[in-house]
């Protein structure tokens, strides 16, 4: 009977401890289900925060992914607008704000195209940020806001940034100071424009002779002499009376030319004040 009662007591035991084992279990298992569930529940927190502070940001900020479709609030952005006349005070209202505050998003709120562009063209150029040109739409405007920021800044590398060929091409000349990638544009316009800068800033009056165009290239030649190297001669190569006039005008108050030659001027109201004023 002793043995009997032992061994019971015994299975007891053991079915005890089974249980206690199997219930420390289930509430050990209870709470990581718990930990694990807050654990979601503080992500799922987090990630509505984050994604309620980057729809804050596109009010304020121009989003740079494309694929963004999260509506511009012009209440939000320039309250100050809200109340302007009509559409045309409206828009004039959002461009100055737009640059008073540093804002290329303000840009996108204007009501034209065009209009929005040349916002963006020149906030990028007051901030010289080249980023901003990539929201331009026309792509003329934007290669010319990239050139801008290109000679602003006199960094090559931001030519690259330049979709046009030609205009690339040209950016690279003019920043790089290398006149003769400028033969290697096809375009004429673009090519003269090349040219001309490059052309006053060098030591060569003959570099404005490559210039087509010939109101540009006999700036070019103008400009050259009265601000650059002066040489009355070369005046006269020019075949606008009035730039050549003036060009040996410029040269006799300079005192670059003897002012008895004022009557080598042509323009006759230019020659007599020539004569009247410098020559003794």
């Amino acid at each position: 009977m002793k043995k009997q009662a032992a061994a019971m007591l015994a299975v007891i035991i053991l079915a005890v401890l089974a249980s206690a084992i199997f219930l420390g279990l289930t509430s050990r298992q209870t709470r990581l289900d718990t930990t694990t569930t807050t654990e979601e529940s503080t992500q799922v927190t987090e990630n509505t925060v984050q994604t309620t502070e980057q729809t804050k940001e596109t009010t304020t900020r121009i989003d740079t992914n494309p694929t963004t479709t999260i509506p511009l609030n012009p209440d939000l952005l320039a309250p100050e607008c809200k109340n302007a006349a009509d559409q045309t005070l409206r828009d004039n209202c959002y461009r100055e704000t737009a640059i008073a505050s540093d804002n290329p998003t303000i840009c996108k709120l204007i009501s034209t195209v065009e209009k929005s562009d040349e916002c963006l063209k020149a906030l990028a150029q007051r901030l010289e940020d080249k980023n901003i040109c990539s929201h331009i739409s026309d792509q003329t405007q934007s290669d010319a806001c990239y050139y801008s920021i290109a000679v602003s800044s006199r960094e090559v590398e931001n030519c690259n940034s330049v979709k046009s060929n030609s205009s690339r091409l040209r950016c690279l000349a003019v920043v790089g100071k290398n006149i003769s990638i400028c033969n290697l544009i096809a375009d004429s316009s673009t090519r003269d424009w090349c040219y001309y800068p490059l052309a006053l800033k060098g030591s060569r009056f003959a570099d404005c002779q490559y210039i087509d165009e010939i109101n540009l290239r006999e700036n070019c030649m103008y400009r050259y002499l009265t601000e650059n190297k002066q040489d009355a001669e070369k005046c006269f190569s020019i075949t606008n009376v009035s730039l050549q006039s003036n060009c040996l005008y410029e040269h006799v108050r300079r005192g670059k030319m003897n002012p008895d030659l004022c009557y080598l001027i042509k323009d006759a109201e230019l020659s007599a004040n020539c004569t009247a004023t410098f020559k003794s």
